[in-house]
This record gives C-alpha cells, sequence and structure tokens, in this order.
C-alpha cells in the first residue's frame, strides 16, 4: 500500500495503525494534522479502548516479552520515558476491575464528564518528544485483554524484584 506523502520507512501496519488511531481520537482529520504539526494527538480513553498505566517501564517491556512467548500478540503499548510509565491499550470490560497494584486502570469518567485523553505520538514515527511506541497499533483493531496483561505482570514481577525485597 504505497501511501502519498508517507514518510520513508513507515510500514503498512504502521499506516493502518496511523489510521485506526486517528479516528480513535474522534476526528481523524484534525488528529492527522496535529500529528503533522506537534507529534502529539489527545486521544479520549474509554470510547474505543480503555488504558493501563503501569509504573514501570521494565515491567512493561518484560509484560510485552512474556505475552509473545505465551503466543498472544499485545496490543499497543506507549511508553513515556519522562514519567517511566507504560501505556496499555486494552479492550472495554465493562464491570471489571483492575487489581494489579503496579498500575493504574484509565476508564471512561463517570459522572458523565468529557472523556480523559492521553496525548500520543503518531505511528510509526518513532519518539516524539518524552514517547514513543514500544507496540504501535497495527489497524487490527488488536487490544490487550485485562486479564492476560494481569497474568503476564503476575508471572514477570518476581524475575524483575530485587532479591530480598517483599512481594506486593
Amino acid at each position: 500500500m504505497a501511501g502519498r506523502g508517507r514518510p520513508r520507512g513507515i510500514s503498512d501496519d504502521a499506516v493502518r495503525g496511523g489510521w485506526w488511531l486517528a479516528r480513535a481520537s474522534g476526528d481523524a482529520a484534525r488528529a492527522r494534522l496535529e500529528w503533522s504539526r506537534s507529534g502529539l494527538v489527545e486521544i479520549p480513553v474509554g470510547i474505543h479502548f480503555d488504558v493501563v498505566r503501569l509504573l514501570s517501564p521494565q515491567l512493561g517491556r518484560a509484560a510485552i516479552e512474556d505475552l509473545q512467548a505465551s503466543g498472544l500478540p499485545p496490543g499497543p503499548v506507549m511508553l513515556d520515558h519522562a514519567r517511566r510509565h507504560c501505556y496499555w491499550l486494552v479492550a472495554i470490560e465493562p464491570g471489571r476491575e483492575w487489581g494489579i497494584p503496579e498500575g493504574e486502570l484509565l476508564s471512561r469518567r463517570p459522572g458523565g464528564r468529557g472523556p480523559q485523553t492521553i496525548p500520543m505520538p503518531a505511528v510509526g514515527v518513532g519518539r516524539v518528544g518524552d514517547r514513543e511506541w514500544l507496540v504501535g497499533p497495527d489497524g487490527s483493531g488488536l487490544l490487550t485483554r485485562r486479564r492476560d496483561l494481569a497474568i503476564a505482570i503476575r508471572r514477570t514481577r518476581s524475575a524483575l524484584r530485587p532479591a530480598g525485597a517483599p512481594a506486593p
């Protein structure tokens, strides 16, 4: 799929992933324009996906590897270098709680207030400011299930815990 104006080195999956993420913004044309200007676009959470914010990039990377080793492709994962958080785009699962202390579930705000947003870079362009995709959206709509992410975190956390540190 050749794209007009596509920067060199951008894969077809990145192009499809960019369109998917732009549509998730609620205004695809505005999102693509903002990416070209500032590199980041505020994407609402709780409409097309929820987000799990992990407080450890090491745990986030280990969970990616664990899912891949288990034969489960991870959905999109973004790293914020400045805050040292990983943001996992996860499937919306009403009624399911997030019980992992190393992370927080970000979803639709209660009470009808506007949706929470997270600044996200364009797909396939590398690091933009402090943010980059560790696993970019591929356009398929693939999202990690919260349960699968929680299991991967539980399996990998002990390997990352310093010797002698108590279990959470």
